[in-house]
């Protein structure tokens, strides 16, 4: 007699644990916290699990994919429409299976501050000193009026620009301006110019980066990483 060949099936990933928790909204990013799944299978390995995010705009009939591959149970979702509300619900990834969606979060939408004033810019909050530690990365945030304009960042009177590894310049919110020196390096130290700018006018700050040890990197108007 000839025994049925053994089937071998991939074991599918529990979702994660509970509704994901809409942790902030700006005028221009939602952020999203979720759960690790309650029960993981033994032939899973823990480290290799990660997670697929999907959005559904409202009205619509399709959930859409908008990052994968995540390995921190957090994300800050900065590819959203204003006026639109959206829901949220997030997968469970391994090498082999996806597990079925968490359940989805009340649609939510970005904020909305209104038309931009039509006035010139202003700086309403910014840091005089920023201390940072070598290899580490560091956030700094300028923020203005509510106002449509044009920034420069500039290091030694030196325009800096997006560059992999080096630096990342965001706008988190409508009139929040923030620049990230991903990993500090000795040349970073010195002084930073930040300039605003449109139609009706300009405003400018400048302010020192220095180094120092964990004591006093929390300083308002950064975070260190």
């Amino acid at each position: 007699m000839v025994e049925n060949p053994e089937i071998f099936t991939d074991i599918l990933p529990d979702p994660p644990d509970g509704t994901p928790v809409i942790e902030s909204i700006t005028g221009k990013t939602i952020t999203l916290s979720w759960k690790k799944p309650r029960r993981l299978d033994p032939s899973i390995d823990p480290s290799s699990l990660m997670y697929a995010i999907q959005q559904q705009a409202l009205g619509s009939i399709q959930w859409i994919i908008i990052t994968s591959g995540l390995k921190e149970t957090t994300y800050t979702i900065t590819t959203l429409s204003k006026g639109v509300r959206y829901a949220f619900r997030v997968l469970t990834i391994t090498s082999k299976a996806l597990s079925k969606p968490s359940p989805a979060t009340d649609p939510v939408q970005l904020l909305d501050r209104g038309p931009y004033l039509q006035e010139a810019p202003v700086i309403i909050d910014k840091p005089d000193i920023v201390y940072v530690i070598e290899n580490q990365s560091v956030t700094i945030s300028i923020t203005l009026n509510h106002v449509n304009t044009a920034v420069t960042w500039k290091r030694k009177g030196v325009t800096l620009t997006n560059k992999q590894g080096l630096y990342e310049m965001a706008m988190p919110d409508d009139d929040q301006h923030t620049l990230k020196l991903l990993k500090v390096k000795a040349f970073d130290v010195g002084e930073l110019t930040f300039v605003a700018t449109n139609e009706f006018g300009s405003d400018s700050c400048s302010f020192s980066v220095e180094t120092a040890g964990r004591k006093d990197i929390h300083l308002c108007g950064f975070r260190a990483i």
